[in-house]
């Protein structure tokens, strides 16, 4: 028996190194392990970029530094045409219909014509009102006449008496039909030079646009019988536009005539806005107050039925540190920013509070006149995640 073990004693010695040299083993391999993941770990807290591709990647550098936080108020809203520029165009005479020179869609300039009738009125009022003015000339010269002579004393008194009331007669005849030519839609130009005008064309009567703006309906075509009933244009000044928001009576408080409004439609277009009043009466069915907003449309950007969200800042409030909303990415799901250091950026960790549209506040991790990565910061994120991609193969 003792034999039997002394045969086995070389192959337990044998076994015995060859553990010991896979424990090295092991171990060795460890501490390389533990050496690149303090490699790995220091190559997650540095991006390298030189300053040419930090321009290149268009990356901005900001201080951060105090800033104010708008509260924001979002409600929905729609794009409406502006109820006090809007006109429905009604002829003030009958008459046939003998031009028609707008189309849907088209502008049309401040007392442009836009359709011309044929009309036995217009051509009454315009004649009685030469009619008139011819009398008031005549008693007028009259009149001069008895006044030279009432002067020298050679009048008789009824006479001058009857020229005074004639002429006044006839200027009060002048004016009531010079008043209806301008309800008529002639200018004070127009009705000058109606003495010299063809008398041929004084049965044409022209629509006019009472302001700049849009076709936004047509209803004429030639030869049609038009009444002063009939609504022939509508016309929509589509440079200033009406934006119809939503809210809930709660919110009221917050707001004032004024205030700026941001809108935004479905594709993230934004523009601005200016609230013009808010309602008091709440819809029964939407238990909602509807306000107005006045938003410049002089660059035609916006259209009429858009559907938009509407953004109001209530109230600002102060903080000891703030940097845009952009320069923060969240890397192993800790908000992060990028400090500016020697050879590129330093990848940060930090607490964030607060936020705006735009900025965000910095509670912990930045201190004030530290620069930053303030633009593009998704970059600094994607070349980092890059980075320690190959690190791991």
């Amino acid at each position: 028996m003792p034999k039997k073990i002394s045969s086995l004693l070389p192959w337990g010695i044998v076994g015995i190194a060859a553990l010991a040299l896979i424990y090295f083993w092991i171990a060795d391999t460890h501490s390389h392990v533990e050496e690149l993941d303090d490699h790995d770990h220091e190559h997650e807290e540095i991006v390298l970029l030189t300053q040419e591709q930090i321009d290149a990647a268009g990356i901005k550098i900001d201080s951060a530094k105090p800033g104010i936080l708008q509260k924001q108020l979002l409600s929905p809203g729609k794009i409406v045409l502006n109820a006090d520029r809007i006109a429905h165009i009604y002829p003030k005479v009958g008459g046939i219909v003998k031009e028609s020179r707008k189309n849907l869609g088209e502008k049309v300039k401040t007392l442009e014509a836009m359709a011309v009738l044929e009309s036995q009125e217009a051509a009454e009022i315009k004649s009685a009102y030469l009619a008139a003015l011819q009398k008031e000339k005549y008693t007028s010269n009259l009149l001069q006449l008895e006044q030279n002579l009432h002067d020298k004393g050679h009048s008789v008194l009824q006479e001058y008496v009857s020229s005074l009331n004639d002429s006044a007669e006839a200027n009060l005849a002048l004016e009531v039909t010079k008043q209806k030519l301008l309800a008529f839609g002639l200018t004070q130009t127009e009705i000058a030079n109606l003495p010299n005008a063809d008398p041929a064309k004084l049965r044409f009567y022209e629509l006019r646009a009472p302001f700049e703006g849009n076709i936004l309906n047509r209803h004429i075509t030639i030869g049609e019988l038009l009444s002063t009933a009939s609504e022939v244009y509508t016309i929509g000044d589509l440079s200033k536009l009406w934006v119809e928001i939503s809210l809930y009576p709660k919110n009221l408080q917050q707001l004032t005539k004024g205030q700026p409004v941001t809108i935004r439609d479905i594709s993230g277009r934004n523009g601005q806005a200016e609230l013009l009043y808010i309602g008091s009466a709440i819809d029964e069915e939407t238990q909602r107050v509807q306000a107005v907003a006045l938003l410049d449309n002089s660059e035609g950007l916006w259209q009429p039925g858009t559907f938009i969200t509407a953004e109001i800042a209530t109230e600002a409030v102060p903080v000891t540190i703030a940097i845009s909303q952009e320069s923060v990415q969240k890397i192993d799901g800790q908000e992060c920013a990028f400090i500016v250091m020697e050879g590129g950026f330093e990848i940060r960790p930090i607490k964030t509070g607060r936020f705006d549209e735009k900025n965000i506040e910095v509670v912990s991790g930045i201190d004030e006149g530290e620069k930053y990565a303030a633009t593009n910061s998704f970059l600094l994120k994607a070349d980092h995640e890059k980075d320690e991609a190959e690190h791991m193969h």
